[in-house]
């Protein structure tokens, strides 16, 4: 069954997802609406305000399992992307986006009250859009608040955006130098010299709470005397406050996605409490005028207009089995020809929207060129239910090749396409590779920086085994190597282990290129895997950041078949990028390697552009050859 975008098929939870794009003055938001299966008796709903950048990507599992709970529990809840985030239209770069993100959700607020028809509303916000909440309550009528460790003054919560790159020993990009009100671009999430400005001024305990009856404040810990006394402040100015002090923020959208646990205990805390406010008559004070005007339903696809100035679609659609597989199509407003089709895969366990966005970006590049483009969630990843006998955010799920093959068909039947390629990212190269070679018809095959091509539960183990044989080179003859190894700081047992499983991996590889050529292949053979894709005619298209463990441990597994793959097979190594391709320069570098690759049409300017924009990306003058025989080596600065 094949549901498209608006449509609202039922989840065993007992709740109505709904998929929808709320229209505003600047732009279209996407959102997700959660109504309780049967008749709602609340007269309550709830806005859910995501953090900002990398702690919306980790949070975004949590997030939606906030949305579905309150709507288990009766209260229609509706969670959305800022202008410029997530799958929502996209921003000016100069914007305010502090200043817009607060329209943004009274704008929601509105929708929320004309879809669901509700007379009270909770926002319930996450660090910065807890923040956020607080000052959009003073511009809509807002009856309470429910604030996650909400970001009491802007100029610390800027400095602990900078920090973890700042770790990495990677610069900060800015447009404007250096100073503490420059613009800024952390792991490829932006945010704009006016958005500094303002966070640099803001100071949580100097907002009006507008017109609130009720507040909690979920606090983690660290600060509490602080938070506790604004509490305090907020319960003299008649407002019913309430502080609490609750684990499991850090676990939730601070550890990376695949890593990131759902804090039951501060869902059942904050259903608790919502649900003693739903049953209670609290109510705002005063009306205020809504600032935003929004349309009076919820819009079932969005029309984008790209930097070219030609417009595309977006649509969300289910597919699969029992509609359990989400994703975002984006499209050319007018199809006047067959398409070329594209398939992206999840990052690891982030959702379809990628690390800075990388694949909404991509995506509607990608459409500008001809092609129609499928951002999919594998199932249990992003917003796609996990099969029965499949676990929640298993990034090397087995079963990711049959999710595959679902998006294929799907694209197949919905569009004339004359080729398709399907890839991603990390892991989602790795789950196109194993579709390809599992028989999943498809046309191109591209990876970009995969970490394993054959996945067993030891893949750490697998690059503990090249950064061990890294650091045996490096201090072989090194007198502190051997003073740590003889002090017990390394543990020899453990070492010879690793080692030993490279030399057998060694043999393992050599001894299968033998037996190919007597027609004998073993299980596990990665070589021969490649083999089987390129004897189909797939174009096989990688990747790799330079100093990637994947590509040693490419040379080392298929090294001896890829070097006569050379006419079904691309390989490019960049330089001065990380792994995701975070950052402006990074992606448009990316871009431009596939889009060559792909063979598509580029818009006039388009190739000038990106190499601006990667301030000089160039290719080596035998890049016509381009092949395994002869490696791309690009440059991108950072």
């Amino acid at each position: 069954m094949t549901t498209k975008g608006g449509l609202t098929p039922e989840i065993p939870s007992g709740v109505l997802e709904q998929p929808l794009y709320v229209s505003t003055e600047r732009g279209a938001q996407f959102g997700w609406l959660d109504r309780p299966a049967g008749r709602s008796s609340s007269d309550v709903g709830v806005v859910i305000c995501k953090p900002f950048g990398h702690e919306a990507l980790c949070g975004h599992r949590s997030l939606r399992t906030f949305a579905r709970v309150i709507a288990q529990g009766g209260a229609p809840a509706l969670t959305f992307d800022y202008l410029g985030t997530g799958d929502s239209e996209d921003l000016d770069a100069n914007a305010d986006q502090i200043e817009q993100w607060c329209q943004d959700i009274v704008a929601t607020v509105a929708m929320l009250r004309r879809t669901a028809g509700v007379q009270r509303v909770c926002l319930l916000g996450f660090r910065l859009g807890a923040t956020l909440a607080l000052m959009a309550a003073d511009r809509t009528e807002v009856d309470a608040l429910i604030l996650v460790a909400p970001v009491m003054k802007g100029s610390v919560y800027l400095r602990q955006v900078r920090t973890p790159q700042a770790l990495t020993g990677r610069k900060v990009a800015s447009a404007y130098g250096d100073s503490s009100n420059a613009a800024i671009e952390v792991n490829g999430y932006y945010l704009s010299r006016a958005s500094v400005l303002r966070l640099n001024e803001l100071d949580l305990c100097e907002l009006p709470p507008g017109s609130l009856a009720a507040a909690l404040i979920v606090h983690s810990g660290a600060g509490l005397p602080a938070t506790r006394a604004w509490a305090s402040s907020l319960t003299a100015r008649g407002v019913q406050a309430d502080c609490i002090v609750q684990s499991g923020f850090v676990d939730m959208m601070i550890v990376p996605p695949h890593n990131a646990q759902i804090p039951w205990g501060m869902i059942s805390s904050v259903q608790s409490w919502l649900l003693r406010f739903m049953s209670s008559s609290l109510r705002a004070k005063r009306q205020l005028e809504a600032t935003t005007k929004t349309t009076s339903t919820p819009l079932s696809s969005l029309e984008v207009a790209s930097d070219a100035g030609s417009l595309l679609m977006e649509q969300p659609v289910y597919f699969g089995r029992d509609a359990r597989l989400f994703g975002i199509v984006t499209e050319p407003r007018t199809l006047d020809r067959p398409l070329r089709g594209v398939v992206l895969v999840n990052a690891g366990a982030e959702s379809h929207v990628g690390t800075g966005r990388i694949y909404v970006w991509l995506a509607r590049q990608w459409a500008e060129q001809g092609c129609v483009v499928l951002r999919m969630d594998l199932a249990g990843l992003g917003d796609s239910k996990a099969f029965p006998g499949r676990r929640e955010n298993d990034v090397y799920s087995p079963g990711a090749t049959d999710d595959i093959r679902s998006a294929v068909e799907f694209l197949r039947e919905r569009y004339r396409l004359n080729e398709l390629s399907v890839g991603g990212v990390c892991s989602g190269g790795y789950h196109a590779f194993r579709a390809a070679a599992a028989g999943v018809e498809f046309n191109r095959l591209f990876m970009v920086n995969p970490e394993t091509f054959l996945w067993r539960d030891d893949r750490v183990y697998a690059a503990d085994v090249l950064r061990v044989v890294s650091l045996l080179r490096e201090h072989a003859l090194s007198v502190s190597g051997w003073k740590r190894l003889f002090t017990g700081r390394i543990d020899p047992v453990r070492q010879t282990k690793l080692l030993g499983q490279r030399l057998l991996w060694s043999l393992t590889s050599r001894a299968q290129r033998l037996l190919q050529l007597v027609r004998i292949r073993l299980p596990n053979d990665v070589a021969g895997d490649f083999q089987a894709v390129t004897a189909r005619g797939v174009e096989i298209i990688m990747v790799f950041s330079r100093g990637e463990l994947g590509l040693k441990l490419l040379e080392l597994q298929a090294g001896d078949i890829l070097r006569s793959l050379s006419e079904r097979g691309r390989l490019h190594i960049v330089d001065g990028v990380d792994h995701m391709f975070t950052g402006d320069a990074a992606r448009r570098a990316l871009q431009m390697l596939l889009s060559q690759s792909f063979a598509m049409a580029e818009p006039p300017g388009a190739r000038a552009d990106a190499h601006r924009a990667a301030a000089g990306a160039r290719e080596t003058p035998d890049t016509a050859a381009d092949t395994w025989r002869s490696a791309a080596r690009c440059r991108a600065s950072n």
